[in-house]
């Protein structure tokens, strides 16, 4: 039998973009959790130690097991730590505690989105190297490599929604139950991964289910209706059922407080920007132009994408304009739109003499490999070991309330210590944007009394290890300095006796 091998030729150059883009995350791989957004990261580690600790305790410390157990439950929980979960079991299975078998879970979770993605890709052109283009894109973008192998459940929250779009596409297809099962449970499940899924999928599964059929028809047929019904359920019953007071609370804060915002000009501009740092400003304007020249269902597909991303932007607008991270589904979004230039330009190089195709091919190696070069992170493991110490040196006869790093999350893990916390300059900022408060969210001098006390109450030490926060706060940094004795002071911390103000 004769093998066509340029009918296979896209299955080496796929397994390789999937192996290399695996390669890149596992860099470093046993490198502390400190190199991206290390608050969210932490926290994830710790509720995994404390899942993990609850169900073992062999060969540890009855005091540390406990307090570990204990720190883990105190981290407020708004989404199913479904992602920790499997990292714990991993951890029982593996016999210890490894905090790099998390980046192991993630990239394999963005990679196997991107295998969705590819799929779907074929089916919005005929033009395979267009789709691995689009991978490729997806793969190689440098801050989709940092963030997709972080201890965080977004690109978990991504894999899933990628499946879910593609099992809705052949659901319309094929108009049978298999899809119609499929599409609704994979919906759900990216629902229930992180609740924000549905505001990037509503538009999306509304337009996908109109452009099945007449709209009558539509309305009568049951499995638009299995669909709709199974992605709410899978979701429902942890968010409304089981924390359902906690949901309202986090939506009402995070979400109804800063509507406010989008009202603001500099609200889009700072969303603009974020959007930039993660793909590119040219990059999301050409994407947007891009998606409007796919054919059919292609463009409504595309444009319900994009629809779900503005939507996901405006319910979240203090976290769109800041966190950067929040923007980590535009990568997709932007592969797939740019599937029509992929597919043109695929079309003008295969009318190329083949010398210029292997330049153009160089040129492509190049660029990811420039891309590559991009992702570089600090070492961070010496850094650990002054939070391992500090931990180990701290006082624990008494309540301490600590201006400290990452809201405390690196003392919790590392130095396996509990501190409550006082607030950040951008805490008090943030309560000023939530309240229109003109005044920036400084507390005037007047005010600062009456908040440090009542903050200190009940508190025996008062910890700073974050210096560049306490000299934005100089009305702490005087109080503390003048009024209160220094009882230790170590490598990168000061502990201060609130029991005992000085004369």
């Amino acid at each position: 039998m004769k093998i066509n091998f340029r009918v296979l030729w896209h299955w080496p150059v796929l397994i390789g973009l999937l192996l290399g883009g695996i390669a890149l995350r596992w860099i470093n791989l046993t490198n502390p959790p400190l190199d991206f957004h290390a608050t969210r990261q932490l926290r994830s580690a710790v509720i995994a130690r404390g899942i993990y600790y609850r169900w073992t305790a062999n060969g540890l410390d009855a005091s540390r097991r406990k307090t570990a157990v204990e720190i883990g439950k105190q981290q407020a929980v708004y989404e199913p730590p479904l992602l920790e979960t499997i990292v714990a079991v991993t951890y029982l299975i593996a016999g210890g505690e490894y905090l790099w078998i998390a980046r192991i879970y993630t990239t394999l979770f963005w990679i196997c989105g991107g295998i969705a993605l590819y799929l779907l890709s074929r089916r919005l052109t005929t033009s395979t190297p267009a789709s691995l283009a689009a991978l490729a894109f997806y793969l190689f973008c440098p801050f989709g490599v940092t963030a997709s192998r972080s201890f965080q459940p977004d690109s978990f929250m991504v894999m899933w929604i990628l499946w879910a779009i593609y099992a809705l596409w052949r659901w319309n297809e094929e108009k049978n139950w298999a899809w119609t099962l499929g599409a609704g449970s994979l919906l759900g499940i990216a629902i229930l991964v992180k609740s924000f899924a549905l505001a990037i999928l509503a538009p999306l599964i509304g337009i996908m289910i109109i452009s099945a059929g007449k709209p009558i028809k539509t309305i009568k047929n049951k499995q638009v209706w299995a669909i709709i019904a199974i992605c709410v359920a899978i979701p429902a019953y942890y968010y409304l059922l089981s924390i359902g007071k906690r949901s309202a609370g986090f939506f009402s804060f995070w979400s109804l407080s800063f509507t406010n915002l989008l009202v603001k000009p500099r609200f889009y501009l700072a969303w603009l920007n974020t959007a930039g740092s993660v793909v590119g400003k040219s990059t999301v304007f050409i994407s947007l132009a891009s998606c409007l020249l796919l054919p059919g269902r292609g463009k409504q597909l595309t444009i319900g994408f994009w629809l779900g991303y503005i939507l996901f932007g405006l319910l979240t607008p203090y976290q769109f304009s800041t966190h950067d991270y929040y923007h980590l589904i535009l990568i997709p979004i932007v592969a797939v739109s740019l599937t029509s230039v992929f597919t043109t330009i695929s079309v003008q190089v295969q009318q190329q003499k083949r010398i210029w195709q292997v330049l153009f091919l160089f040129v492509l190696l190049a660029y990811l490999g420039y891309q590559s070069l991009l992702v570089r992170t600090n070492d961070f493991h010496e850094e650990i070991k002054g939070w391992i110490k500090m931990g180990q040196e701290i006082p624990r006869d008494g309540r301490i309330i600590a201006l400290t790093h990452d809201y405390g999350l690196r003392l919790a893990y590392y130095g396996l210590l509990h501190v409550d916390l006082w607030p950040y300059t951008a805490d008090f900022q943030l309560e000023a944007l939530r309240n229109a408060n003109q005044n920036g969210g400084q507390l005037q001098e007047n005010e600062f009394k009456e908040f440090f006390l009542s903050r200190i109450e009940g508190h025996e030490y008062f910890l700073v290890t974050h210096f560049g926060e306490l000299e934005a706060q100089p009305l702490l940094k005087t109080m503390l300095y003048e009024h209160y004795p220094i009882v230790k002071q170590g490598d990168g911390y000061v502990l201060f006796d609130l029991t005992n103000p000085l004369p």
